[in-house]
């Protein structure tokens, strides 16, 4: 019995614990690809005190020969540990699905840091640029693009695609890959051109009719619009 208390009393306390100003959470990963070099570009939130309600948010890239490598490049270059587990949106970026996709796939599939509900975008050009755009509506853009995928997927059922969606994708040879596309929202101003004079000084003075903190004043809105093709581990074509 004194044995079975000391033990415990040796043993007892959070042997594993994470101090709280000592790590910051990824949120969202974005993949390029720029020659032989994976370029990796992270969203990180840094949580303060809990009573402040604010949250630093910090966006980081990495370089290196491998995805592996460029997450080692962040973590030599972040102020705190990067805690991996709480990262809900991954964006693959165009020139990542034209050069050894396998590859890059089998990365998320093997890591033990990603989850299977993991959700997986893709865009035409960089995908670390959406990182950038920050919407009104969003303090966190990461929510953001999480609430997205999900909106659309309850109105289209098994439209989102994760983690566990590529491995299936990867493993089947006869089954089609379909990774939903994200891109900048297709402003009316660009639809709709100016039909007189008198319109288009309307249009310069006063925001053109808009409401200044209405989702239509907002030049760095999100959509989800197409997806990317992929068939037998290979990129075929985008899908509108």
């Amino acid at each position: 019995l004194c044995l079975l208390i000391l033990i415990a009393v040796i043993n007892g306390g959070c042997w594993d614990k994470k101090e709280f100003n000592k790590i910051s959470f990824a949120t969202a990963m974005a993949v390029d690809r720029i020659d032989e070099t994976y370029q990796l570009t992270i969203k990180v939130m840094m949580p303060k005190n809990a009573s402040d309600g604010d949250y630093p948010v910090w966006v980081v890239s990495g370089n290196g020969k491998s995805i592996q490598d460029a997450m080692d490049d962040i973590s030599k270059r972040s102020p705190r540990n990067i805690y991996w587990s709480h990262m809900d949106v991954i964006i693959l970026g165009e020139n990542v699905l034209d050069n050894n996709m396998y590859q890059t796939l089998d990365f998320f599939i093997r890591g033990n840091e990603f989850r299977r509900r993991n959700y997986f975008m893709t865009t035409e050009g960089k995908a670390s640029d959406l990182l950038d755009i920050s919407p009104k509506l969003a303090k966190i853009n990461t929510f953001y693009f999480k609430s997205l995928i999900e909106d659309q997927n309850d109105m289209i059922a098994r439209s989102a695609v994760t983690l566990n969606d590529v491995l299936l994708g990867i493993s089947d040879r006869g089954r089609d890959l379909f990774i939903p596309k994200l891109q900048l929202q297709e402003s009316k101003d660009d639809m709709h051109q100016p039909q007189s004079e008198e319109e288009t000084v309307a249009k310069s003075e006063g925001n053109g009719g808009k409401e200044e903190n209405s989702i239509d004043s907002d030049d760095n809105m999100l959509e989800l619009k197409g997806g990317a093709l992929i068939k037998d581990e290979a990129f075929v074509c985008w899908v509108d």
